[in-house]
């Protein structure tokens, strides 16, 4: 696999000449009879030079009880793609795991799993990884290695073991017997995410330096402020299906919350909010200080705010809404913030504690564990390496020298420190300066545990042997602290001692342990009195704080996480690359976003270059212009720029690490002041979609709450019978259909990774992205309407529409692209000869044409290849089959059982995965499923229905509770 996948299978190419096509006229062949001529030819070509390899069948000797052969099975387990520990299910195939889904029975995720958890698995089959122990960067043996680190380890007088917060009591529970057995050993905490403030700021005010879990399904009112919740703050899986479910509109329930965000980019979650103000950092602390202030009064008769303060200048008629109806709905508001200043998460907590909120929409009592570290051990750790004061360091679970605002001076601290291991799963760039490297396993190859929140434990199992000579971190701990042991024994002596005390104890542990690992998850009822709080005892000094630091000048930087890449952990790999961000569509890149304003002034455009400076730091990026930013912010996204990530990965974008600060060991992304400069040249930014504007056509629909209370299908534009060239198709047993709520989409992208994973959809690479020939089967289109400073935002999932009037299948010469019996639009991939016709006359062009053979020459990341799908071959043209194998496996099984498929009982893997249940899947000949139901609905419509090509794909109005007003797309008053 590369980035730019390189095809070189005609490397001097001959033009067939007039002469060739006056023999064909000369004959009087007829194009049809040509193409299918051709057809053949090529066949037989391919036949008679390319013959078969043979390939040998090895039976089992004695066959696995839970294996048969070509049959799936399902393995619960837990993702470590980030630290929000959501719960997952495993496909495995013949021993290897080749899907990841899921886990309907986790509290947190339910049965959802973002692009980056499902993208973990290729990674699995990285030939990157690191695939054994090494000693000064040569080959070793495990033996070798271990006498080797422990030799080092008894000579040394301090040794540190450097970690992120571990959200696994058994991982925890490790490193404190790694500690005990060294009396100069002692844990250090690096947390790369800015979280530390948030829990400084609960430790003022409750006397608990913990995350709060938050409650959005239980919010009728949420404000965010900086936050991207909806993406990559916390645990966006988990606020995402939460989330969801207030947003949900219908006949019988025609009511949802209020969203307001307050940010200076345009974030994903601020595409999604009803209302949203454009705001710089200082301007959000002058929101927050005036809310404090205004809710204080009218609250309690008084405010613990002694300063004055005065409306922010923004938006006077957003301000008032907001603030109406916050004190409207007490203790059921939540307000959110991304900062990392503990002075502001007091001003937060304080207005959420007038609210009443805490016990309701959230809890301290109810902890989070993503982080539990403050960042001061940080500062001190790398004070004493330079000092010299580290005799050893163990670096397990981080990559400060990449991802740290002081990552070089971290490297050159290390260069003083006598024994250095790395327990990384990879060569990282921390890792290659270390002298020992202990390579991890993948979680998928681990037994390990998580608590993401307080009362919810689950499992990591291993799906498959480890596929190289790794050892797993904790093994390498246990061993050098004298006590080897496997993983799998001392997790389960564990769980025995500490966390089945914790169950009724009715049965056995042997039968306890084997149903948590069937469920993959154990939940224990938490703690349910909140602390006593003295936030407002604390309030004053942090307003004082606020109040007297002087306002930013001139531009700020914001660097933010992108859905996919997050930090960069796992950048070595195409599906996250190639994933589409979210708001700008670009692929493959970072970049320097400017608002529309702020590029008109300084006269540039999209790809040009921009040299950002922050204090000694200097970093070049080619321009985006992102409408709904604010003027005075320059935004960059982290997660870019590896040197030590493998070859998909390597310099992919650039590093903005190096522009961010750290105050007191908290990283700092936002507020930091920095001057740009025009730099010289061009550069190609890979975007998947190029106009951004609706033209005042009725393809997304929309209305305001007000009005679709009063008339469930306000908005909506009415679609009459149209008449047809073609009699009515019919259907007499089941009709596949779909119905997407776009009031539930938040345009996270996980669909799209699921379907690739799914459908065995290559990754084309940046080159070819930016030739409009990516791949992906489905889509997720952004739209903008009203203004351009600050639009209205739409996410529409577009995949092919299985229309009952197919304009594809008319044109076809060869038959390649026909209608079932049960409306599915179907390609015959081996019959296509790939004139590209169907494309052509696609209105929604949702078709993909193998333009080459997309490389499958990397053996060991063929085994992520779903079976059951064709792998598709140049001059072939794919699109979405509604997850044809995955009916048919539920067919056969109800054939099997004697019964008809049960509604709901076939997902497809973009409905399966998404945390928003915005997408599904059913018959629509049967009255009472769900997608019949909701293609009856009010806000029910078909894109293009003037075509006439009656789409078997329902889309259901997008309703913003916002004041009643002319918002359907139809009428925006910009276009583009």
């Amino acid at each position: 696999m590369n980035k730019d996948t390189q095809f070189d299978e005609f490397k001097e190419p001959v033009p067939l000449t007039g002469e060739d096509f006056k023999q064909w006229d000369s004959m009087n062949v007829s194009r049809s009879t040509f193409l299918k001529l051709m057809g053949m030819t090529f066949a037989a070509a391919a036949a008679g030079c390319s013959p078969m390899p043979v390939k040998k069948a090895i039976p089992y000797v004695n066959k696995p009880k839970e294996i048969t052969p070509g049959v799936n099975a399902w393995y619960a387990s837990t993702c470590g793609g980030c630290s929000a520990r959501c719960g997952l299910l495993v496909k495995s195939r013949d021993g290897r795991p080749i899907k990841i889904e899921g886990n309907p029975e986790h509290p947190l995720s339910q049965g959802g799993v973002c692009a980056l958890g499902q993208g973990t698995l290729l990674n699995l089959y990285d030939v990157n990884r690191a695939q054994f122990p090494t000693m000064g960067q040569k080959k070793s043996s495990w033996k070798q290695l271990d006498e080797a680190v422990i030799a080092g380890l008894q000579k040394a007088r301090n040794i540190r073991i450097l970690t992120p917060s571990l959200p696994s009591p058994f991982s925890q529970d490790v490193v404190d017997q790694f500690v005990a057995h060294y009396s100069s050993a002692r844990q250090v905490r690096y947390d790369r995410e800015p979280l530390q403030g948030l829990l400084l700021a609960h430790e003022r005010s409750f006397g608990r330096a913990v995350l709060p879990s938050f409650y959005l399904d239980k919010a009728k009112v949420i404000v965010g402020v900086d936050a991207d919740f909806l993406a990559s703050w916390i645990a966006p899986v988990a606020f995402t299906k939460a989330y969801a479910k207030r947003r949900k509109v219908s006949e019988q329930n025609a009511d949802m919350s209020l969203h307001v965000q307050v940010e200076g980019r345009l974030s994903l979650t601020g595409s999604n909010a009803d209302l949203r103000l454009r705001a710089t950092p200082a301007e959000q602390v002058d929101f927050l200080l005036w809310l404090a202030r205004e809710i204080g009064l009218k609250r309690s008769g008084g405010s613990a705010l002694t300063i004055r303060t005065e409306a922010p200048k923004l938006d006077p008629k957003t301000l008032e809404r907001t603030l109406t109806a916050l004190l409207a709905h007490p203790g059921e508001s939540l307000l959110l913030c991304g900062s990392n200043d503990p002075d502001i998460q007091c001003l937060v907590a304080y207005i959420n504690s007038l609210l009443g909120n805490y016990g309701r929409t959230l809890s301290v009592a109810s902890a989070a564990y993503q982080c539990v570290s403050t960042g001061s051990a940080w500062n001190e750790l790398v004070e004493d390496m330079e000092k010299g004061r580290v005799d050893a360091l163990i670096l397990y679970g981080v990559n400060p020298v990449y991802d740290s605002a002081e990552g070089a001076r971290f490297a050159k601290a290390l260069e003083k420190v006598a024994l250095r291991v790395s327990l990384a799963e990879r060569a990282d760039e921390s890792t290659v300066l270390c002298q020992y490297h202990a390579p991890d396993h993948h979680y998928l190859e681990s037994w390990n545990d998580a608590r993401p929140q307080s009362g919810v434990y689950s499992l990591f199992q291993p799906l498959v042997r480890p596929l190289f000579d790794t050892r797993q971190a904790q093994e390498s701990l246990l061993a050098w602290a004298g006590k080897p042991q496997k993983a799998y024994d001392s997790l389960r002596a564990f769980w025995q001692q500490n966390i089945y005390s914790q169950s009724s104890r009715l049965q056995s542990f042997n039968t306890f342990w084997r149903q948590v690992v069937q469920l993959g998850v154990f939940t224990v009822a938490a703690e349910a009195s909140e602390p006593a709080s003295s936030v407002s005892s604390v309030v004053a000094s942090a307003a004082t704080a606020l109040a007297r630091r002087s306002p930013e000048k001139g531009l700020t930087l914001a660097l933010y996480e992108k859905v996919a890449i997050r930090g960069g952990q796992w950048a070595n790999n195409p599906w996250l690359q190639e994933l589409p961000d979210p708001v700008s569509k670009v692929t493959w890149d970072n970049y320097a976003s400017l608002s529309v304003g702020a590029a008109k002034a300084l006269g540039l455009e999209l790809g040009d270059l921009l040299t950002i400076s922050t204090a000694g730091q200097k970093l070049t990026l080619p321009v985006y212009i992102q409408p709904g930013q604010h003027d005075s912010v320059v935004a960059v996204a982290l997660g870019y720029g590896r040197t030590h990530a493998g070859n998909i990965g390597n310099g992919v974008g650039q590093n903005a690490t190096p522009l961010s600060a750290s105050l007191e060991g908290r990283p700092q992304w936002t507020g930091l002041p920095v001057k740009i400069a025009r730099a010289s040249g061009k550069y190609k930014l890979a975007l998947t979609q190029e106009h951004n504007f609706l033209e005042g056509r009725p393809i997304v629909q929309e209305t305001t709450l007000t009005e679709y209370q009063k008339d469930p299908g306000a908005g909506v534009l009415p679609e009459h019978k149209l008449p047809s060239l073609w009699p009515e198709f019919p259907y007499p047993g089941h009709r596949w259909a779909m119905a997407v709520d776009l009031n539930s989409c938040t345009g996270c992208g996980a669909c799209v990774v699921a379907c690739q994973s799914e459908n065995n959809i290559p990754s084309v690479g940046k080159k070819e992205v930016a030739t409009n020939r990516e791949m992906h089967w489905i889509r997720i289109d952004r739209y903008y309407s009203k203004d351009e400073e600050n639009p209205t935002v739409t996410h529409q999932p577009m995949m092919c529409q299985h229309c009952g009037n197919a304009p594809c299948e008319t044109v076809c010469p060869v038959l390649a692209t026909v209608h079932s019996t049960e409306g599915l639009n179907q390609q015959v991939y081996n019959r296509c000869v790939g004139t590209r016709y169907c494309a052509n006359n696609c209105p929604y062009k949702v078709r993909r044409f193998n333009w080459f053979n997309y490389s499958h020459d990397d053996l060991l990341a063929n085994l992520a290849l779903n079976p059951d799908v064709t792998v598709r071959s140049r001059g072939v043209m794919e699109k979405c089959s509604f997850c044809v194998q995955r009916i048919e496996e539920k067919r056969f099984g109800a054939k099997r059982e004697g019964r008809d498929i049960k509604d709901g009982e076939i997902k497809t893997a973009c409905q399966q995965s998404c945390p928003a249940n915005a997408l599904v899947f059913g018959d629509m000949n049967d009255p009472e499923s769900e997608v019949s139901k909701l293609m009856k609905s009010g806000r029910a419509y078909h894109v293009l229905h003037d075509v006439g090509t009656k789409p078997s794909v329902t889309y259901l109005a997008k309703v913003r509770n916002i004041e009643p007003g002319p918002v359907a797309a139809s009428e925006e008053a910009h276009h583009g």
